[in-house]
Order: C-alpha cells, then sequence, then structure tokens
C-alpha cells in the first residue's frame, strides 16, 4: 500500500481467510497500519495446549 500505491497509513479490513493475510499484513508493516479489524482469524491452540487433560 505505501509503496505501490503511495499512502502512508491506511486500515486493514479482514474475513475468513483474508484476516489471516491481513494479520501477517499488520505484522510487517505495523507503522503504517492504522486500525485493523479482524473479523474470524483461522487458527487452532497447539494440540499440547490440551496435553494431560482427561476425557469428560
Amino acid at each position: 500500500m505505501v509503496d505501490v500505491l503511495g499512502y502512508s497509513t491506511y486500515a486493514l479490513y479482514g474475513t475468513d481467510w483474508g484476516s489471516a493475510v491481513g494479520y501477517a499484513q499488520y505484522g510487517t508493516y505495523n507503522t503504517s497500519v492504522h486500525a485493523a479489524y479482524f473479523v474470524f482469524i483461522p487458527f487452532s491452540p497447539p494440540f499440547t495446549a490440551f496435553k494431560g487433560l482427561d476425557s469428560a
């Protein structure tokens, strides 16, 4: 956005898988992102987070 379009700051919006792309973009270019809104971040906790839990 900064290099190609010439915007000094911009906002991000992402839904579903676009939120993962937007989140990565925010992590890389967080000095130029003015605001970010992600509706759904597709991730899951590591499987080790459930280690030691017994089944109910």
